[in-house]
């Protein structure tokens, strides 16, 4: 099986994807530390609002609603978007909470 190069095109995009993904998460925290006076609901309340605006653009420009449309008509599929739609907005609840909440300098684990 021959090994494919380091110099595949394909390569690099994943690398320039993953460092900017790495990038974003390291730098969106300090982006919501300057919204500490912003309630953690109402971040995740926009984080919604704009998600729905732009899937809603998306998928226009796709022409996938008839997917979308599908989906919803399956009532094992929308349970189960349903609910993992609420587990990934508690975990963002949680994770906009913890970066907004926490005054000090420490670590969360070293806070007592």
């Amino acid at each position: 099986m021959a090994r494919s190069s380091g110099s595949d095109p394909q390569h690099k995009s994943a690398f320039i994807a993953g460092v900017a993904s790495f990038a974003t998460w390291g730098l969106v925290p300090i982006y919501w530390k300057l919204l500490t006076r912003v309630p953690a609901l109402e971040i995740l309340a926009h984080r919604f609002v704009w998600t729905i605006v732009f899937l809603g653009i998306l998928l226009s420009w796709q022409k996938r609603w008839r997917e979308v449309i599908g989906n919803l008509r399956s009532r094992c599929s929308a349970l189960f978007c349903f609910g993992s739609g609420v587990m990934v907005g508690l975990n963002w609840l949680l994770f906009i909470w913890a970066v907004t909440s926490v005054t000090s300098s420490k670590p969360v684990s070293a806070i007592s």
